[in-house]
């Protein structure tokens, strides 16, 4: 059984609401598996690959900044 992830407010110490929902270990064990499976590739890459994929990384968060920060 999985549970919800709350967010916290550091200053207040009041419930912000769920912000993800928990990892049950075959979830954790997939993502795992997934990684292992690109890691060659990855490696393979030359710099400028790595450099777009890193940006797109970032891209994605600073899109969803306000729901991160």
């Amino acid at each position: 059984m999985t549970q919800d992830v709350i967010s916290i407010d550091a200053r207040t110490g009041e419930s912000v609401g769920v912000v993800a929902v928990e990892s049950s270990p075959d979830d954790v064990a997939a993502a795992g598996a997934t990684a292992a499976g690109v890691a060659a590739d990855y490696a393979a890459m030359q710099r400028a690959g790595r450099a777009r994929v890193l940006r797109a990384i970032a891209d994605a968060l600073d899109a969803d900044r306000s729901a991160i920060v």
